[in-house]
Parts: C-alpha cells; sequence; structure tokens
C-alpha cells in the first residue's frame, strides 16, 4: 500500500530567520525588500529545504522523502494508517502543508519521482518508456 504526498509551494513554506532575511535582500525601483521565506532561485534552497525534512521526518520507518515528495509504503492497511497519521501529525506540528489535489492515499501503486512503485518494485512509466523510443 502506497501513499504519495506533495508539498505546497515547499521552499516558501519555510520561514527565514532574522540573520538570513540580511542575505536575501533585493533592491527593487522601490527600495530594499527583505524575503520573509526561503526563495526558489537561492542556490542552497534545495538542499536547506531537504535537510528541514529529513529532521521533521527522522526515525519514521517506510517513509521516503525527496525535496516536496513524501511516499510511505507499508504491507497493510492498518500499519499504513498508523505510520500515515504520524507524518501528517509531524507535518501539522511544523506548519507544513500538502497539495491535497496532487496526493494518491492508500493505493496499490502510485507514481514517485517519474517511476511507478508497487509491490514488485520500480517500473519505467509508460510516458517515459514512449519518450526513450
Amino acid at each position: 500500500m502506497f501513499t504519495k504526498l506533495d508539498l505546497s509551494n515547499a521552499y516558501q513554506q519555510l520561514e527565514l530567520s532574522e540573520d538570513s532575511k540580511e542575505y536575501l535582500t533585493v533592491n527593487t525601483h522601490k527600495g530594499l525588500f527583505k524575503y520573509q521565506r526561503l526563495a526558489y532561485g537561492i542556490s542552497t534552497a534545495p538542499s536547506i529545504f531537504q535537510n528541514v525534512m529529513d529532521q521533521v521526518l527522522s526515525g519514521l520507518d517506510h517513509v521516503t522523502c525527496y525535496l516536496d515528495d513524501i511516499l510511505i509504503a507499508s504491507s497493510n492497511q492498518e500499519k499504513h494508517e498508523t505510520i500515515l497519521e504520524e507524518v501528517l501529525q509531524r507535518l501539522e506540528r511544523h506548519n507544513i502543508r500538502v497539495n491535497t489535489s496532487k496526493c494518491s492515499f492508500m493505493e496499490a501503486s502510485v507514481e514517485y519521482l517519474g517511476h511507478k512503485v508497487d509491490a514488485d518494485g520500480l517500473h519505467p512509466t509508460k510516458e517515459k518508456v514512449a519518450s526513450i523510443l
């Protein structure tokens, strides 16, 4: 059983510390403006965000996270519901929001990072194979 969670506006959910805001100041025709949240285009944003997500989800078995995509895999519904509830509680505790329209809950297979994932493992998607052919 698989659940795929997609986080909304990934990096922009992370509030910057006061010290960091100094480094993310932009000069516009209306003056200087400081970003309040981590912005796309910052070279270290992916590694910062991945580090935060690794900390938020640390210690959870059967949970994989790559940037704003979280995959939960388990062998039965009861175990899956327990893990899913813990993941959602941790996300809520850290004020991290999911984009429900891009999530898949408790499916036999899901597409994750360009692959089809099911009980038999990873498989290329039909779209990827068609592109190569």
